[in-house]
């Protein structure tokens, strides 16, 4: 399977599990250089995606772009690389998950709730709503 199919099959299986994928891949004069392919909103993880085949280059504006949100903001970009594997920027396999959209949906958010647990991010704020609190 072509890198371009595998990313549209991933994104879909993404749509499918309530996720909102905007999608900034396509050469446009008027995109950034460097900012990964797919900006992902869900209730459990947000944050940009590189998809890369299995032997695709990360370009170095790319893993630079990666490597920043790593430092200052981690679990928000990563990348994603054909069939299973989670990187950081450097291409270190961080996890695996079992190729699916879902299945990498529920990845990033546990290395997400892993982070929060190891106090490296704060909780969204959803997650620390009290709605008795916070609502009335």
């Amino acid at each position: 399977m072509t890198e371009t199919k595998w990313t549209k099959r991933v994104c879909e299986e993404l749509r499918r599990c309530n996720t909102q994928v905007v999608s900034l891949h396509g050469g446009s004069v008027y995109q950034t250089t460097g900012i990964p392919d797919r900006y992902i909103i869900h209730t459990v993880w947000n944050g940009w995606l590189e998809f890369k085949g299995p032997s695709t280059k990360l370009k170095g504006i790319q893993a630079r772009f990666i490597k920043l949100h790593e430092l200052k903001w981690p679990t928000t970009a990563y990348v994603v690389r054909e069939p299973d594997r989670i990187e950081d920027s450097q291409g270190e396999l961080l996890m695996r998950f079992d190729g699916t959209g879902k299945g990498l949906l529920d990845t990033l958010g546990l290395m997400r709730a892993h982070a929060i647990s190891m106090g490296r991010v704060q909780p969204y704020k959803a997650e620390t709503l009290n709605y008795e609190r916070d609502i009335e």
